[in-house]
């Protein structure tokens, strides 16, 4: 049975029809989750953040591009003769059951697809089921504003189950803040990041009961970057625009100049701060 899973060399064993053939003599059925009428199957996760950027105090939203790993134990899968684990084409999630999680506050959300769909299927022995995505979303995050520039922001990063409520899902996270990966490594134009915690929690809908997991970072906006691009610029305009208080009254076209230089250059700061 291992051989047939794990795909020898010879052609039988390599044909697209082996895994199906497995799953169909196993009685398989994607459908239906692990432990179906039974407890709830409890889905671990982690993280790894690649990168987050384009805060956008206008639209309250920022991105973040994540590699998501989902961990849960399906008997179904389970085989014996070795202790090796299986690394399968990502592809054949779509024959298998995988949790239904979702961003519940993201405004768009993709998953990526160069050169192939970047998914990670991997399997062990006992059945236990790792499951990886790369993806992207621009996820909503409301600021308070009134101590700008000195402001701090918490954002938040929310994972759901869809249809399953708490009496079939469990979302945990796999080791709590040990979880996150590569935050420290960030770094974001006007902001420096802060601590970071998870937590695990549900939603409550008219439909039901829902897991939840919930990752919180901070963000500390940068006053040196403010100040170097905002109150520097707009302390020079004013000073410049000083010096035609210095110019012999008489000297029109002089004072005109100056006139005409400062004011579209308050213009276009204005237009860049925007």
């Amino acid at each position: 049975m291992f051989s047939r899973f794990c795909g020898r060399a010879d052609a039988s064993d390599t044909s697209p029809s082996t895994i199906d053939h497995i799953l169909a003599e196993r009685g398989y059925d994607r459908h239906l989750r692990p432990n179906f009428g039974g407890a709830p199957v409890v889905v671990r996760v982690s993280m790894s953040i690649a990168s987050i950027d384009q805060v956008s105090e206008v639209n309250m939203d920022y991105m973040v591009t994540i590699f998501l790993r989902q961990y849960w134990q399906d008997i179904r899968l389970s085989f014996e003769g070795t202790n090796a684990n299986l690394t399968l084409d990502g592809r054949l999630s779509d024959r298998l059951w995988v949790p239904d999680l979702f961003i519940p506050n993201s405004k768009q959300a993709f998953l990526h697809k160069v050169t192939v769909d970047n998914k990670l299927l991997r399997l062990h022995p006992d059945g236990t089921v790792l499951y990886g995505q790369r993806i992207t979303a621009k996820v909503a995050c409301t600021m308070d504003l009134r101590n700008y520039p000195l402001d701090e922001q918490n954002c938040t990063l929310q994972y759901e189950s869809y249809g399953y409520t708490t009496q079939d899902v469990l979302f945990l996270w796999k080791d709590g803040n040990a979880s996150i990966h590569g935050l420290e490594d960030i770094e974001i134009a006007q902001f420096d990041i802060g601590g970071f915690t998870t937590s695990e929690n549900h939603g409550y809908y008219e439909t039901g009961e829902y897991p939840r997991l919930t990752f919180s970072f901070r963000l500390h906006r940068n006053v040196v970057f403010i100040i170097l691009q905002t109150y520097l610029p707009a302390i020079l305009l004013v000073i410049s625009s000083w010096v035609s208080f210095f110019i012999n009254p008489e000297a029109v076209p002089a004072r005109v100049t100056l006139g005409h230089y400062n004011t579209p250059m308050f213009v276009v700061q204005t237009e860049f701060l925007l």
